[in-house]
């Protein structure tokens, strides 16, 4: 099981928007709203429909 050091390192790495020097943290953001939903076995696939 992943812990914190793990999900830390993966999200430094994430692809981000960047523009005019400001970073978007849509990606990160979008994955904590989504990994409790993950940890309860809420997602039947790898994909989540937006």
């Amino acid at each position: 099981m992943p812990d914190l050091k793990d999900y830390i390192h993966a999200f430094s790495k994430l692809n981000v928007a960047k523009r005019e020097g400001h970073v978007s943290p849509h990606k990160p953001v979008m994955l904590l709203a989504v990994l409790p939903l993950a940890d309860a076995g809420f997602f039947i696939t790898a994909h989540v429909i937006l």
